[in-house]
């Protein structure tokens, strides 16, 4: 494989290590980890990801727009950051 992107989806996972290591084995060499998350929850997901291997190389933040109804349900799951349609990525690159 290329890539991976993951929109806060690795973040949820009970083992973050076992799921990285998991990309870092299907990723050739040289490809790429994109992997958002929560901006609470970023420095965390950051260690994982280069203790499975990986070198961070870029921090990209996405910021939408979320209809007041999802933002309200997803505030209720108490990730009030994440319900103000903040997210930060890590971009990563398999080493060689």
């Amino acid at each position: 494989m290329d890539v991976i992107i993951s929109n806060c989806v690795i973040n949820l996972a009970t083992d973050k290590d076992s799921v990285l290591r998991e990309a870092f084995r299907v990723l050739k060499p040289g490809a790429h980890l994109v992997a958002f998350a929560a901006p609470k929850n970023v420095g965390h997901l950051q260690l994982a990801i280069e203790a499975a291997g990986f070198e961070v190389r870029d921090c990209l933040i996405d910021i939408v727009d979320l209809d007041p109804k999802i933002a309200a349900f997803v505030a209720s799951l108490g990730d009030e950051q994440r319900a103000d349609g903040q997210a930060v990525g890590l971009r990563a690159q398999r080493r060689v």
